[in-house]
This record gives C-alpha cells, structure tokens and sequence, in this order.
C-alpha cells in the first residue's frame, strides 16, 4: 500500500522528468502510465480484468528497463509489483 501511495505522489514528478527524458521514448517502445489507465477507464476502453492487468504489467516493465535498479522508481515499481 505504501508503494501505491509514494508511486501516485511521484506521477507528476515523472511527467516532468518525462519531458527532460528525450531518451525515453527511443528505449520504450510502448508507453503506459496511470494517467492513460484512468483514461481508458473512463472510456471504458478495458474489455477485461486481464487487460488492465496487461497494461499494469507494461507499466511496470517499462519503468523498471527505463530506471537503474538504485532509484525510487524502479523500487517502487518493484514493490507495486510484488503487491498485485
């Protein structure tokens, strides 16, 4: 829960830090974050569970190759991983 509640203060930090990145689009080919989950929400664009678990899924892996194993990001994704 813990991990949940740091990741959610830190989305706009990483939108941010996005933009400082040119980078991050040339190692990640498929972006996913929370703000396009909420939105696909909203659309109800989800058919399953399991879809929303895959881009969960994505997002995790994307920040965990993007992020050195010593940042805040990667642990949390580590630990939003291990909690779901």
């Amino acid at each position: 829960m813990i991990a949940v509640i740091l990741l959610a203060m830190l989305i706009p930090i990483m939108f941010c830090v996005l933009c400082q990145v040119p980078d991050y689009r040339d190692l990640i080919k498929n972006p996913m974050d929370f703000a396009t989950m909420r939105r696909k929400v909203d659309l109800q664009a989800y058919r399953t569970v399991e879809d929303v678990a895959a881009d969960f899924r994505l997002m995790i892996s994307n920040c965990m190759t993007y992020n050195a194993k010593t940042t805040i990001f990667y642990r949390a994704a580590v630990k939003l991983m291990h909690q779901v």
